[in-house]
């Protein structure tokens, strides 16, 4: 979703400029990338996937590190998504 598609995010992933290199739009990326993982394990209950919670639960926190480090500025993570 870009902030041309949904207004809940207006400094997510289309974000340009100083926009995009702000704390808030790292925070709002950060926010849009939790939001899609909430979305997608209520999509697999109301399909009856059969969805592991643990395991659930440990992937998305490894995946939603990088997001939170690059949020956080860690050396390392500073330059990751930026132009």
């Amino acid at each position: 979703m870009t902030s041309g598609t949904h207004g809940r995010f207006p400094r997510g992933y289309g974000a340009v400029g100083a926009v995009k290199r702000s704390t808030a739009h790292r925070i709002d990326v950060l926010d849009e990338e939790l939001d899609a993982w909430d979305r997608g394990l209520r999509l697999a209950r109301r399909l009856n996937l059969g969805v592991d919670s643990t395991r659930y639960a440990d992937t998305r926190a490894k995946c939603v590190r990088s997001y939170a480090l690059w949020v956080a500025k860690v050396e390392g993570y500073d330059d990751a998504w930026e132009d």
